[in-house]
């Protein structure tokens, strides 16, 4: 069985993996983003910071203005024209920015 600290360090890795290679997580900007919220909530379960997750995740949102539409919707009504890569590259952006703010230890970032 996995430690603890095994456990943290393998979705730490499996979010880096969403981050560098988008495309190979899933093809749309909004599934992309979906994966990396469950996946960021996940490891803040397992470290047992639920709260401040959903404290940075909701300042993010308030931040970018994107309330509870997600990242990539919010991003698609302000920019009609992007590309799904340029939406991909947003959604990444900050779901960086939410685990930079949780002192989240990701490989390559």
């Amino acid at each position: 069985m996995r430690t603890v600290e095994q456990v943290v360090e393998f979705m730490q890795d499996v979010i880096a993996f969403a981050y560098q290679r988008p495309d190979m997580v899933n093809l749309s900007a909004d599934g992309l983003d979906l994966v990396l919220q469950n996946n960021h909530h996940l490891w803040a379960e397992i470290v047992g910071r639920h709260d401040e997750f959903y404290q940075v995740f909701s300042d993010v949102c308030m931040e970018v203005g994107s309330g509870t539409d997600g990242f990539a919707r919010h991003f698609r009504r302000e920019m009609p024209n992007a590309s799904e890569q340029e939406l991909c590259g947003h959604v990444i952006a900050e779901w960086k920015r939410i685990g930079e703010r949780l002192k989240m230890l990701v490989p390559c970032q």
